[in-house]
């Protein structure tokens, strides 16, 4: 006699772990980067394309989506929020107190700002430091409100002192334009973080360490093998 195979492992589980799988969709999103979500549940995303050119690499020109927390789009089709200097943005956004949107472009080598309804708050070229920055990754907003972002072919940091691109500096730069010899041994700096103590971590997407500095003086600099 064949036992049938008894289904405890499924009665092992209370309702709470179980996971539903959602797929949200429009509103310009294509093959999005970074993910943030409000204070009103909405999700953000980092559009790398445009609607219909995901198999054209060298057209980055996507905009900003927004989602609401039922999954309907809140950012226009075809190509999301755009202007405000943004095109082709990849891993580089974040949401401020105020849930303004800052986000950067790899594809424009811009860094942008959007209000919380899309508007873009920058301006129609972006700050992009007369021309100084090369394709920009990670960015966070810091809870004194500074702003960092990482630039990551020129192997720099772009800081704005309490949101204030007008103030806004390029940090770690070497002075022969050498991006590999930048005095932060940054090695195409990909990812960036704040800790309790106001140390900057930064991850190196070529290289095989971690580079941290006080954000109080990034002439400070430590790394750390990974």
């Amino acid at each position: 006699m064949v036992r049938p195979t008894p289904y405890l492992p499924y009665l092992t589980f209370a309702p709470s772990a179980w996971v539903l799988p959602l797929k949200f969709t429009g509103g310009g999103l294509s093959g999005p980067g970074k993910l943030m979500i409000d204070s009103q549940g909405n999700a953000w995303a980092a559009d790398n394309f445009t609607v219909g050119m995901q198999n054209i690499d060298k057209i980055r020109s996507g905009g900003l989506s927004k989602i609401a927390p039922n999954g309907a789009p809140l950012s226009p089709a075809l190509r999301g929020f755009t202007g405000g200097g943004i095109g082709g943005p990849g891993f580089g956004l974040a949401l401020d107190a105020d849930d303004n949107v800052w986000v950067t472009s790899f594809q424009n080598k811009t860094i942008s700002k959007f209000d919380n309804t899309g508007k873009p708050l920058s301006p129609p070229t972006g700050w992009n430091f007369d021309g100084q920055l090369g394709q920009v990754q990670g960015i966070i907003v810091a809870p004194n409100r500074d702003v960092w972002a990482l630039d990551t072919m020129r192997g720099q940091v772009v800081h704005f002192p309490e949101r204030d691109p007008s103030r806004g500096e390029l940090l770690c730069q070497d002075k022969t334009g050498n991006p590999l010899k930048n005095p932060c041994q940054l090695v195409a700096p990909f990812g960036i973080a704040i800790d309790q103590k106001d140390n900057i971590w930064i991850t190196n997407i070529i290289g095989a360490h971690v580079t941290r500095f006080p954000a109080s003086d990034p002439s400070k600099v430590e790394t750390f093998k990974t």
